[in-house]
């Protein structure tokens, strides 16, 4: 009777050891569990191709061994394109040193949206899930290449010639990340402007960001100067040899179309817009659209005149020129143009501003 009390006592922790050494005999396999991390480093060393026909599009070596069928299907170079993934992936004979079965399939591919309080915004980049059999991988791919890295070094704030300290700032504790190319916001407040780069986990340009991607440095090898000349132009340092010079002081001055690979400006409607890039990639740092910045320095002056609207013989076409406008709506009394003139021939509520997004990472 005793023992049947023990036994009875006893029986439940007997059954869960007799459960845990059947699991443990069946489950606990130290050469499956082995293979398994082999197979998972295999997979993350094959991420690399997946990156790189991310980053590179047409010109990866995915895409040219197994994208044949996707070159009409997907514009332009295909970088940083969630269909080029979709279309090339699927198709692609990605294989581990793996006996048997040892093909990577890619279980899903789909769009990253930030989410919103009011809705989902555009794509922040794709998430790609691949594998073999149980195990898989998660890529999250950042939409980056339309970014552009600020060289760290000391900058100059506006157009002055060898500005002051107070003039001056240096990047060397931060890494900023600039868009290359403006997002058109016609009708856009500044609020959503700047709501627009929140969603997308960044902020509005400051302006003296703006300056430092556009003003060419002179000295590149020299990232501490202790000098600045802040040239006019970005793409020399002799503004009176350019063709701008004539043209704003020359009344004789001819235009030429090849002057539109330089500034995009009024007389370059109806062109393909080709302009050279400031010297560290910026795309239009003058001509194009009117640019609106956020100016720590003045709030109201947030307008960067340069673009379409103003003829090759305007003084806006110069570096560090300033406008202001209120933010708020695109009625005459928001702008103010009083430095120079106003956009030429244009309702202000047709008016076609751009902005670009920045994003700052402090360093520890």
């Amino acid at each position: 009777m005793q023992n049947a009390k023990i036994f009875k006592i006893l029986f439940p922790a007997l059954l869960l050891m007799g459960i845990g050494w059947w699991f443990y005999g069946n489950h606990y396999n130290p050469d499956r569990m082995t293979q398994e991390l082999i197979v998972k480093k295999q997979l993350l060393k094959k991420t690399e191709l997946v990156w790189d026909l991310w980053i590179n599009g047409k010109e990866a070596k995915l895409f040219k061994e197994s994208g044949e069928y996707c070159k009409e299907k997907v514009a332009g170079d295909g970088r940083c394109s969630h269909d080029l993934l979709n279309c090339v992936l699927p198709k692609s004979n990605l294989r581990i040193e793996r006996k048997g079965k040892n093909k990577i399939q890619f279980f899903k591919i789909e769009p990253v949206k930030r989410q919103t309080l009011i809705n989902y915004t555009s794509p922040v980049g794709s998430r790609v899930v691949m594998g073999i059999l149980e195990s898989k991988l998660t890529l999250f791919l950042e939409s980056s290449c339309d970014k552009i890295f600020l060289p760290k070094r000391h900058y100059a704030i506006g157009a002055k010639k060898n500005p002051g300290l107070r003039d001056q700032f240096d990047t060397l504790q931060s890494n900023i990340f600039i868009d290359k190319e403006m997002t058109e916001a016609k009708g856009m407040t500044l609020f959503e402007m700047k709501k627009h780069c929140a969603d997308r986990g960044m902020q509005l340009l400051e302006s003296h960001l703006l300056d430092a991607a556009s003003f060419h440095p002179v000295d590149l090898r020299n990232h501490l100067p202790k000098y600045f000349l802040q040239p006019p132009l970005p793409w020399t340092r002799n503004f009176k040899s350019e063709f701008v010079y004539s043209a704003q002081n020359d009344t004789n001055f001819l235009f030429e179309k090849k002057y539109c690979n330089f500034i995009y400006s009024k007389e370059c409607k109806g062109f393909k817009n080709t302009s050279l890039p400031s010297w560290m990639g910026l795309k239009n740092p003058l001509g194009s659209l009117i640019e609106v910045v956020r100016n720590p320095f003045d709030v109201e002056m947030k307008l960067i005149p340069s673009s379409i609207y103003y003829s090759i013989h305007s003084k806006w076409h110069s570096l560090g020129k300033r406008a202001s406008w209120s933010g708020n709506s695109y009625h005459r009394d928001d702008f103010n143009f009083s430095l120079f003139k106003n956009p030429v021939e244009e309702k202000f509520e047709d008016l076609k501003l751009g902005f670009r997004c920045m994003q700052e990472e402090f360093l520890k």
